[in-house]
């Protein structure tokens, strides 16, 4: 039994006893009964040779041939008027196995916008559905407490202020002697009765006002 697979050529080469004919005059071919249809092919005869190439038999036949199939084949030669069969006999056809999948294209879900974009032509775009979304109550504007502002800023201003912040104050406003600063600055905590830079601040900023009186 002759085997073949349908995706590979085959070459057949039979060995032939001739005699008493003129092989100039001969020809023939090898034929292949395949699903009722029958395909021939040639050969070449050679000395006591014939040969014969089968090409890919999925690339000759129209219906797909199952692995495992079985047909029949017969080698033909013909002289003059007459005709041979020196060669009858069965192929075993071998199909390789396969597996075939096509991406299937899915559709753009409702609010995705998606561009399809090939080379060499302009891009379309696919219009996009919009949602409408009703809202029953008025969305609310934050509103900025002014008053809860401004002691904010009051408390930041309190936690800054330190000694160098009223020796600097006081150095701009009435002296950089340092002994008059201390002076100033003993009076303003005495006055305000606490260590607080910021109640001293206010001590000390009245105490230069009375001075910048007195002087004027």
């Amino acid at each position: 039994m002759l085997f073949i697979k349908t995706n590979e050529e085959k070459k057949l080469t039979f060995e032939a006893n001739i005699q008493g004919i003129d092989k100039k005059n001969m020809r023939g071919s090898v034929r292949f009964m395949v699903n009722n249809c029958e395909y021939g092919f040639p050969v070449e005869i050679v000395n006591n040779k014939i040969h014969s190439v089968i090409p890919p038999l999925e690339d000759i036949v129209k219906e797909s041939i199952t692995d495992g199939t079985i047909i029949e084949a017969k080698l033909e030669i013909f002289v003059d008027k007459y005709y041979f069969t020196p060669w009858e006999g069965e192929v075993h056809i071998e199909a390789p196995m396969e597996v075939h999948a096509t991406l299937e294209e899915e559709a753009p879900t409702v609010g995705l916008a998606v561009q399809l974009v090939s080379e060499g032509k302009p891009k379309k775009e696919v219009p996009v559905q919009e949602a409408k979304v009703k809202t029953s109550t008025p969305i609310k504007k934050q509103t900025i407490n002014k008053k809860s502002e401004v002691l904010l800023n009051k408390e930041e201003i309190k936690a800054n202020i330190t000694e160098n912040v009223i020796r600097s104050y006081i150095s701009k406003k009435g002296s950089k002697n340092v002994d008059i600063q201390n002076i100033i600055l003993d009076q303003a905590r005495e006055a305000a009765k606490s260590n607080d830079n910021f109640k001293i601040l206010k001590e000390v900023i009245k105490i230069l006002g009375k001075v910048k009186q007195t002087v004027n």
